[in-house]
C-alpha cells in the first residue's frame, strides 16, 4: 500500500491485491458494488459492524487500511502493548488511550459492542496462536 495515500486508495490496492473484483468483494460483504465504488472515490466510508469482515477479505490490517502504514507508533501505544493487562473496570490513570477507548466503548449500541469485540478478537493473537507458531518452529528441519 502507498504511504500517504487516502483511505479509498488504499481500499483499492488491498483490493486489488487480494486480487477481488468490486462485485466480488461486495457480494462476499453482502452489501452493492456501488458502495464499494463510492469508498474508493473517498465519498462514504464503510459501516463499523463491516470492518472485521473487510479485514478478513482483504487481508490487510486495519491498520493499514485506516491510517497507512507509513504511520509511526506512538510512545503511548508501544508502552501500553508492554503494559499488564488490567482487570476490568480497572485502568490506568497514567493510561489515556485506554480510558478513551473503555469510554468510546460505553456508548456503543449492544450491536456495536459485540462487533467490536469480534473484531478485537480477530486482531489479538490467542494463545493457540502462540503454541501452533512454536510447534511450526520445532518442526522445522534446521540447516
Amino acid at each position: 500500500m502507498k504511504a500517504g495515500a487516502r483511505f479509498g486508495e488504499r481500499f483499492r490496492d488491498a483490493r486489488t491485491a487480494a486480487r477481488l473484483s468490486q462485485d466480488v468483494l461486495a457480494d462476499r460483504l453482502g452489501i452493492t458494488k456501488s458502495a464499494i465504488s463510492q469508498w474508493e472515490l473517498g465519498n462514504k466510508a464503510p459501516r463499523f459492524e463491516l470492518w472485521a469482515s473487510i479485514r478478513r477479505e482483504l487481508g490487510a490490517s486495519l491498520d493499514q487500511l485506516i491510517c497507512g502504514d507509513s504511520l509511526p507508533r506512538s510512545g503511548a501505544l508501544r508502552s501500553a502493548e508492554q503494559s499488564p493487562v488490567y482487570q476490568i473496570g480497572k485502568v490506568s490513570p497514567a493510561d489515556h488511550r485506554s480510558r478513551q477507548i473503555v469510554q468510546l466503548f460505553g456508548q456503543l449500541s449492544e450491536s456495536q459492542q459485540k462487533a467490536m469485540v469480534e473484531l478485537m478478537r480477530s486482531i489479538v493473537p490467542t494463545q493457540a496462536d502462540h503454541t501452533d507458531r512454536r510447534r511450526q518452529k520445532k518442526a522445522e528441519p534446521r540447516a
